[in-house]
């Protein structure tokens, strides 16, 4: 649960690079740009900012997209400065050359719509989405595990501090997730697990429902503290 909703700050706080206190938008946000990638680009094509960083290698290649569109007056604008809202695409994935031996591959996206930029709460509506499959080969053996993720932010809104927006507390708002996995051993059949998570927010305390089957575990934690 707190993986999850972890998936979502960290979508949130990656926003923080084009906060409407600038007017540009510069990839060393969206490190570790490393010294040796192949490819490190930020361009401005039909009202979208993008940010596009490949690296690939012998062993594993790593490629990372992010796409930011400001609206002001429901009209496309270019500048952060101002904005009254924000369409934020974030997309990376993580690949692997060797598939026979052990090995991880990663892939995930989040699509996030923001309003409400120009004043001092913003909310939130989008989906996120993640997905891993590991493999791992030891002397007894080959198993597998494949774990997907997918998740919806429904009316989250977050206050600006002194930090901007990466550093807000969730007011109120829901998230509901799904997890979907699988675990493979040998030549066994694969066993499938589904897991629905219900979290719900109210200034800084998470509220989660766990669901898997007939079984339901509840809890509530303090995440955060509202600042003002």
């Amino acid at each position: 649960v707190d993986s999850t909703a972890a998936f979502i700050e960290s979508s949130l706080g990656t926003m923080g690079a084009v906060s409407t206190y600038n007017d540009y938008i510069d990839p060393i946000y969206y490190g570790p740009v490393q010294p040796d990638s192949d490819v490190v680009s930020v361009t401005y094509v039909d009202g979208w900012h993008v940010v596009y960083i490949n690296r690939v290698r012998d062993t594993y290649g790593v490629v990372l997209r992010d796409s930011i569109q400001f609206f002001k007056d429901d009209a496309v604008f270019q500048s952060g400065v101002d904005s009254d809202s924000l369409y934020y695409r974030h997309k990376w994935l993580y690949t692997v050359g060797d598939t026979s031996v052990s090995y991880g591959a990663f892939t995930g996206s989040t699509d996030l719509v923001c309003t409400g930029l120009n004043g001092i709460t913003t909310t939130v509506n989008g989906d996120h989405y993640w997905f891993a499959k590991v493999k791992n080969v030891t002397d007894n053996g080959t198993t597998w595990r494949e774990i997907e993720i997918t998740a919806d932010l429904n009316n989250f809104t977050v206050n600006k501090t002194l930090n901007g927006w990466d550093s807000g507390c969730p007011v109120s708002g829901t998230i509901t997730a799904t997890i979907e996995s699988s675990f493979k051993s040998g030549d066994a059949a694969p066993v499938n697990t589904t897991w629905s998570l219900s979290l719900s927010f109210n200034n800084g305390t998470m509220s989660a429902q766990v669901e898997r089957g007939n079984y339901v575990w509840s809890y509530s934690r303090n995440v955060c503290t509202i600042q003002n």
